[in-house]
């Protein structure tokens, strides 16, 4: 498929298809309910985002293989979405999580993005386990704007940053890069009991 997919409403399976050179790859709309699973999605150079879930959508996305999106190669936008063994590289942002969005990042091989592998932002809380992020050029994992999420298990060649005022809950990941929590206190600051 040469152009962008559209799914304004129901639920929807698109398996086994080559999407790209789309204004996006893929929009999901506010009462759509899709699975996007086994697809090659790439070359979203216009609008920018590989898969692009709009506020109230719900999606399956698995199995994918997501590269080359001039801005997003997964864009959740206040939406429900469980992110699955995808192999996402090759973008600017790979998975962005922004307006509350929920779900599930899991399993998921992120390398080579411009900025960040995953970003969350403005309240989001995600599960984000066992994905292997590797030579994104900012961070690895980035959380900041009141970003929360369960972060746990994952292998971060690079670096995981929370910023001030986010509440993550963070358990066992390897980060191979430098670890910034703005929100623990420097050794120096710390009281013993």
């Amino acid at each position: 498929i040469t152009d962008q997919v559209d799914i304004r409403s129901g639920d929807v399976t698109i398996e086994g298809c080559d999407i790209s050179e789309g204004f996006d790859g893929v929009r999901v709309a506010r009462d759509a309910t899709p699975t996007i699973v086994r697809n090659s999605i790439h070359h979203a150079r216009q609008g920018g985002d590989c898969i692009y879930i709009a506020e109230g959508g719900k999606a399956v996305i698995e199995d994918n293989e997501i590269h080359s999106a001039r801005v997003h190669g997964i864009h959740v936008n206040g939406a429900d979405v469980s992110i699955r063994r995808n192999r996402i590289h090759d973008c600017h942002f790979g998975i962005f999580f922004r307006k509350r969005g929920k779900g599930t990042i899991e399993g998921n091989m992120i390398q080579d993005c411009a900025t960040f592998g995953i970003y969350l932002v403005q309240g989001s809380d995600p599960i984000v386990e066992r994905n292997n992020i590797s030579c994104c050029q900012i961070h690895g994992i980035m959380v900041s704007q009141e970003g929360m999420g369960q972060i746990r298990e994952n292998m971060c060649n690079g670096s995981l940053t929370v910023k001030k005022g986010c509440v993550p809950q963070l358990e066992s990941n390897q980060v191979l890069g430098k670890f910034d929590n703005e929100n623990l206190l420097s050794t120096d600051q710390m009281s013993l009991n």
